[in-house]
């Protein structure tokens, strides 16, 4: 039996998110309410898929200083979710540190990881609301993409985690590697009790080609997970979302964003994104951006402007949606569709 110092520890934050990503919504208000914090750039594997659109780039932590100032002002304008990203976050030695002190906060934490360092860092993970393990397939297809062992290493991760009670999500990209892996991952992710958030490889540069699926593959392969959350698996992704993905046209290319005001050359639903009215990254070297599509491209650096002027500044954005904010389900949160917003608030007390 649960007692009153876990339930609280547990539910009070996960009530709080929820509260606020509902208040959001209804009243249209932008608030960063979830946010993406890379702690560092450094990491043991070589993932192809991993910045894909930045091979050069200078390697770079952001300070335990850095983050802490970082999280104190998010805080400040309403931040109630952090998810410390990489890199590898568990690589850093104090990042034990770094959870304690955002978790203090009453900020509900999440990490990302490859399954190499969690040995190390049990009873700072035991305080997150969840461990989401990077995994995609089997281990021939899964060692395809991330490195020979690493499957061995995240299957260890999640085995560890169960072990010792640490809320897991399974997140698996995929391509041609690993495209047949499906269903095995669902499995998986059943075995260990926990759900699968997936998506497809984005195809941003010449050398991701080799990698890519067709577009009949990509399309059949969100058929087969639809059907497969009609089953009972625990997909990370509504009805209203698979349904989107499935029929937006699949020749579109990643790097096509469409503005306010264009014409949209094809029919269907799509709506605008959102993603921006609750929801940004910072990157290592502190520059805010409101996607991954936009990394690089249209953000400022709090460093320079301020937290919040940065935050403030992702309004001005001109895009409309993309290929990606279509996949995203953050970014229905923020639409009027209903079963949407249940999914993700289910999400946040479920774990």
């Amino acid at each position: 039996m649960l007692g009153k110092k876990t339930i609280s520890r547990k539910y009070v934050p996960a009530m709080r998110v929820a509260g606020g990503l509902l208040s959001a919504a209804i009243m249209r208000r932008r608030t960063p309410l979830y946010v993406g914090l890379f702690i560092t750039e450094k990491c043991n594997l070589k993932c192809i898929y991993c910045f894909p659109d930045s091979p050069n780039r200078v390697v770079k932590d952001l300070s335990k200083e850095q983050i802490f100032k970082i999280v104190d002002a998010l805080y400040g304008m309403g931040t109630r979710y952090i998810t410390l990203l990489g890199g590898e976050p568990m690589i850093r030695k104090d990042f034990g540190e770094i959870v304690d002190y955002i978790v203090g906060k009453g900020i509900m934490t999440e990490t990302g990881t490859n399954g190499y360092f969690t040995k190390n860092w049990i009873p700072t993970l035991k305080k997150l609301y969840l461990v989401c393990h990077s995994i995609d397939g089997d281990e021939t297809s899964h060692d395809l993409n991330r490195g020979k062992g690493s499957y061995n290493k995240i299957v260890e991760s999640l085995q560890m985690c169960k072990d010792n009670g640490i809320p897991v999500q399974m997140r698996a990209v995929f391509n041609k590697n690993n495209v047949g892996a499906l269903e095995y991952l669902l499995k998986l992710s059943r075995e260990f009790g926990t759900s699968l958030a997936l998506a497809e490889q984005a195809v941003v540069k010449t050398k991701d080609k080799e990698y890519a699926m067709t577009n009949e593959e990509i399309r059949e392969f969100w058929m087969r997970v639809r059907d497969y959350k009609r089953q009972g698996y625990q997909i990370d992704k509504s009805y209203t979302l698979l349904d989107k993905i499935i029929n937006f046209p699949t020749e579109i290319p990643y790097s096509k964003l469409y503005m306010k005001g264009e014409r949209v050359p094809f029919k269907g639903d799509f709506p605008a994104c959102n993603l921006s009215r609750g929801y940004c990254f910072i990157d290592a070297d502190g520059f805010m951006y409101p996607c991954a599509t936009l990394f690089g491209k249209f953000g400022k650096n709090i460093f320079e402007v301020g937290v919040k002027e940065a935050w403030d500044f992702l309004d001005e954005r001109q895009c409309l949606f993309c290929r990606q904010s279509i996949q995203d389900l953050k970014s229905y949160f923020f639409s009027r569709d209903l079963r949407s917003k249940m999914v993700v608030a289910r999400n946040f007390l479920s774990k």
